[in-house]
């Protein structure tokens, strides 16, 4: 039979709070060893990124473009979010946040990559980085550069902030 008077679980000398005291403390030490605390929160990974993207100073339209959080930098064989250019080359992706219970001690350097998907299957890559998923919002302004002589051709994605 259960006491109608839950006090004792508070006061008194056998209180649970000091009987759970020590599993407290433990956890506390154990939490803050690992170098992080209990706070709920959002990570920021990478910013809202909006851009044109062009070959030779013509706007790419129809293209598939698509950007990864701490991927490989050339290929995004990983893409969070994929965009399909509109008739100006211009393309637009989400920030990315994520719920964390924990958050961590030191400086998190976040790196994300824009690819740039060809009609024909190939991709070029550009990444960029920055500390606590780097600035809120990056304007860029990308070309697909052609490299090198007709039979030895190359091709690059060289992106830049506006």
């Amino acid at each position: 039979m259960l006491p109608t008077n839950l006090s004792y679980l508070f006061c008194g000398p056998r209180s649970f709070l000091k009987l759970i005291r020590p599993f407290l403390v433990c956890v506390c030490i154990a939490t803050l060893g690992a170098a992080c605390i209990p706070f709920p929160h959002y990570q920021h990974n990478y910013p809202k990124i909006s851009g044109t993207l062009t070959l030779n100073g013509a706007p790419l339209k129809s293209t598939k473009v698509y950007v990864q959080h701490n991927g490989a930098p050339s290929e995004c064989p990983e893409p969070e979010q994929e965009q399909i250019t509109d008739k100006e080359g211009r393309f637009f992706f989400d920030e990315s946040a994520e719920f964390l219970f924990f958050m961590m001690f030191g400086d998190r350097k976040d790196g994300w990559t824009v690819c740039v998907q060809l009609e024909e299957g190939s991709r070029y890559g550009w990444s960029s980085e920055g500390y606590w998923g780097g600035p809120k919002t990056q304007e860029l302004v990308c070309e697909l550069v052609l490299v090198g002589s007709e039979s030895d051709r190359k091709t690059s994605l060289e992106c830049k902030p506006s």
